[in-house]
């Protein structure tokens, strides 16, 4: 079975409990971390889509998400998350506060800070997987 099998069939086994849906709306950034875990951590960048908002895992120069490979898919306009960090960190911060961590309205408070304390409770979710060191304990980290 070659690698791209593997990772297809890997897909699959979610997509067949159902989970899908889950991983297709809202939810997409966190399948990204399953697939990076997998399948090559440090060497499978995640990539993000602006228009789509949507995240996708490169692994050995293929896109995969929920729905399987879509390297090819003309919907998707595709940028390195590490790359969206640096280009315009505001818009980063929005997304990983709204779209990862999903804080609740309530609790945005703390515009520099409200992210604290999701940051120790997801602890290895929330490493910004761009061989960038991070510590989130005790410590509040400002940037995205």
């Amino acid at each position: 079975m070659t690698k791209q099998e593997l990772i297809l069939d890997f897909i699959k086994q979610f997509r067949d409990l159902g989970a899908e849906n889950t991983f297709s709306n809202g939810m997409c950034f966190h399948f990204t971390v399953i697939l990076r875990h997998r399948f090559g951590s440090l060497h499978c960048p995640i990539m993000y889509d602006q228009v789509a908002n949507h995240f996708a895992t490169e692994i050995e120069g293929r896109i995969y998400d929920i729905t399987g490979d879509i390297t090819d898919n003309p919907e998707y306009r595709w940028e390195r998350w590490s790359d969206v960090k640096k280009q315009d960190p505001a818009l980063a911060k929005i997304i990983r506060r709204d779209c990862i961590l999903k804080v609740p309205d309530d609790q945005r408070s703390c515009e520099l800070c409200a992210h604290c304390f999701y940051d120790e409770i997801l602890n290895c979710f929330l490493c910004d997987y761009d061989n960038e060191p991070v510590d989130i304990y005790g410590v509040c980290r400002r940037e995205v």
